[in-house]
C-alpha cells in the first residue's frame, strides 16, 4: 500500500509499504539466515549484530540500532581491514560514535570505487590520491560539521591502524594537520518565534509522551537521547525546597543536575504519577509502551507531521522542520 512520509525539508515522499505477508516472509528469511550463520564468528560476517560480539558494546536506549553493515564497501581487502578497525573501536567507543566512523569510511571507499577502481587495498594509497578525495569532499553540499566529521573519521582510521598495526598502510602521512578544516563559530540554529508559538497552539494534538518530550526539551535544552532516557526518579528537591532535574549525561559520563521552575516541576510530577499508574514497572518517564524509552525518530516524526499538517512556517513563510537539537540553543 502507498504511504507518505516527510523528507528532510518537510517535503512529502510517497513510498510503497510491504504487505504483512511480505514482512512475514522477510522475518522468516532473516531468521533462517541467522540460524545458518550462527556458528560463524561475527567479525567474519559482512553484517554484524553488535550484541553478539565477545565484549559489551554501549548502545543507546533511544535509538535501537544494533547492526553494522559492511556490504557497501566494494573492495574486499579494504573491507577486511575496516572490520578489524571497527572491532577495536567498539571496545572503547559507543555504537553511535562508531557509526559515524563507518559513514566516513564508506564515503571514502565509495569514492575510490567510482574514481579509482584500480585501487584495491589501503597499501596502494598515496597522499596525492587522498588530497583528491578531500577536494571531492569539499565540493559536496554538506554542512561544515559533516565535512569535518567525514575527514576526521578517515584521519583517525589511518592513525589508529598505524598504531595498532592493522592492515598494511603506507608509511607516508596521508592526512596532515594543515588539511583539517578550521573550526568556525557557528550561528545557533534558533527556532523562529512564530514556529514555536504555532507548535504551542497545537501541542495537545500530539501523543502524550511526544508532548512531554517537547516540553522537556524546551525547558531544559537537554540532548534528545538523554531526554528520551529520563527516569521516573529524575525530579529532585534540595534542602531549600527548590526543584532540579537529575539525569545521566552520556557525553561526559557524569550525573548532571538542572535547576527547574516550579511550573515545570509540577508538570513532571504529574507525568511521573501517570507513568507509575499506567506502567508500574517502567523505569522511563517518557515511554509509549512502558517497556522502552521513547525513540528519537518517533519524536521527530510526530512533531514534524503536526508542523506539516498545520503549515507551521518560519518568518519567510517556508515550512519549518523541527529538530530536537534546536532546543539546545
Amino acid at each position: 500500500s502507498k504511504q507518505q512520509m516527510l523528507g528532510g525539508r518537510q517535503n512529502p515522499i510517497t513510498y510503497i509499504e510491504a504487505s504483512d505477508t511480505v514482512n512475514a516472509i522477510k522475518k522468516l528469511y532473516h531468521f533462517l539466515e541467522a540460524q545458518r550463520d550462527a556458528q560463524i564468528p561475527e567479525i567474519e560476517k559482512d553484517v554484524w549484530d553488535v550484541r553478539r560480539l565477545p565484549f559489551p558494546v554501549e548502545l543507546t536506549a533511544s535509538r535501537k540500532r544494533t547492526k553494522l553493515v559492511f556490504t557497501a564497501i566494494q573492495q574486499p581487502q579494504m573491507r577486511t581491514v575496516i572490520k578489524q578497525y571497527i572491532y577495536e573501536r567498539l571496545k572503547l567507543r559507543r555504537l553511535t560514535s562508531v557509526m559515524e566512523d563507518m559513514k566516513g569510511l564508506k564515503m571514502f571507499t565509495a569514492y575510490l570505487a567510482d574514481h579509482r577502481p584500480d585501487i584495491r587495498s589501503f597499501h596502494e594509497l598515496t597522499r596525492e590520491l587522498v588530497l583528491q578525495y578531500l577536494g571531492f569532499l569539499n565540493q559536496k553540499p554538506f554542512a561544515m560539521t559533516t565535512k569535518r566529521s567525514r575527514k576526521g573519521a578517515l584521519d583517525t582510521f589511518f592513525r589508529i591502524c598505524k598504531l595498532l598495526e592493522i592492515g598494511d598502510l603506507p608509511d607516508e602521512q596521508l592526512i596532515r594537520p594543515s588539511d583539517h578544516y578550521h573550526k568556525n563559530k557557528l550561528i545557533p540554529r534558533l527556532i523562529p518565534t512564530c514556529a514555536l508559538e504555532a507548535l504551542h497552539a497545537h501541542l495537545d494534538e500530539l501523543p502524550r509522551c511526544i508532548r512531554v518530550m517537547t516540553i522537556v526539551l524546551e525547558n531544559t535544552g537537554m540532548r534528545a537521547n538523554e531526554a528520551c532516557q529520563l527516569r521516573t526518579d529524575c525530579l529532585k528537591q534540595d534542602s531549600a525546597g527548590d526543584y532540579y532535574l537529575q539525569y545521566y549525561q552520556s557525553k561526559t559520563s557524569h550525573v548532571n543536575r538542572i535547576p527547574i521552575v516550579k511550573k515545570f516541576a509540577s508538570l513532571l510530577a504529574e507525568e511521573i504519577r501517570y507513568i507509575k499508574e499506567q506502567f508500574p514497572d517502567s523505569p522511563y518517564l517518557i515511554t509509549m509502551d512502558g517497556i522502552r524509552a521513547l525513540q528519537q525518530d518517533s519524536w521527530a516524526f510526530h512533531v514534524n507531521r503536526l508542523a506539516y499538517r498545520h503549515h507551521i512556517t518560519d518568518e519567510a513563510g517556508k515550512l519549518f522542520r523541527f529538530q530536537a537539537h534546536q532546543f539546545r540553543h
